[in-house]
């Protein structure tokens, strides 16, 4: 009986523990966009950092998106240093996507970093004859809240900025008028900021001359203005 036990016993393989789960692989996401529709608040996840930084390692952020696709050169937008992008595959298309990452200061450890990205020259960008419409038409793929704001520097006069400080993202808006005086609002740009760069200050950087706040777009559609000073 004993020797029938231990035999039983032997027969039985050991239960091996769970293999534990390894995390999930960020997705790769695209550089450079064709249409308005490739894009969403999500581009740049990995400027969204807990603690709050004003930028990334520029490996984090390359290792995040498909770059080797695309032709890269170092150059200055304005007064910043930028990494641009281009589809130099393409190069007589009517419009030729293009992106820019703004580079922040240099780590200790020498490691280059990315303050914010930059996408713009895309086809499909949604058009709208107000700006709160224009959101409340992305609201599914682009949820609110998103604060309006008006550039402060005159040659600014047609553009608004659409913005979320939680999500680090800026949607450049752009006006323009028909033959009959008929007023649209579309998308210029979009920027992804990291998440402990103010506003303010990277607006003042870019030569905005402050962003005066409107009001803000939140859940449900409603529209509440800012409050003026005094109110």
């Amino acid at each position: 009986m004993t020797a029938g036990l231990l035999a039983l016993l032997l027969g039985c393989p050991a239960r091996r523990p769970p293999e534990p789960e390894l995390p999930a692989e960020p997705p790769i996401t695209p550089v450079l966009v064709r249409d308005f529709a490739e894009l969403g608040p999500d581009q740049y996840a990995e400027l969204r950092t807990e603690p709050p930084r004003t930028s990334v390692p520029l490996d984090v952020v390359t290792g995040r998106h498909d770059v080797a696709r695309w032709t890269s050169t170092r150059t200055v937008w304005g007064r910043l240093a930028v990494l641009e992008f281009r589809d130099t595959d393409h190069p007589h298309t009517a419009l030729q996507p293009t992106a820019g990452w703004y580079l922040g200061d240099r780590r200790r450890d020498g490691r280059e970093t990315v303050a914010a990205a930059l996408v713009r020259d895309f086809g499909g960008a949604p058009v709208a004859t107000d700006p709160q419409q224009l959101m409340l038409d992305l609201a599914e793929a682009w949820p609110p809240p998103w604060t309006f704001c008006q550039p402060g520097d005159a040659d600014r006069a047609g553009e608004l900025v659409v913005h979320d400080p939680a999500r680090g993202v800026r949607l450049g808006l752009l006006s323009s008028a028909s033959d009959d005086g008929t007023v649209s609002w579309t998308i210029d740009h979009v920027e992804y900021v990291a998440t402990g760069l103010p506003l303010a200050t990277w607006l003042d950087t870019k030569g905005y001359g402050g962003c005066a706040e409107l009001g803000t777009l939140i859940e449900g559609g409603k529209y509440r203005p800012a409050r003026r000073t005094g109110d």
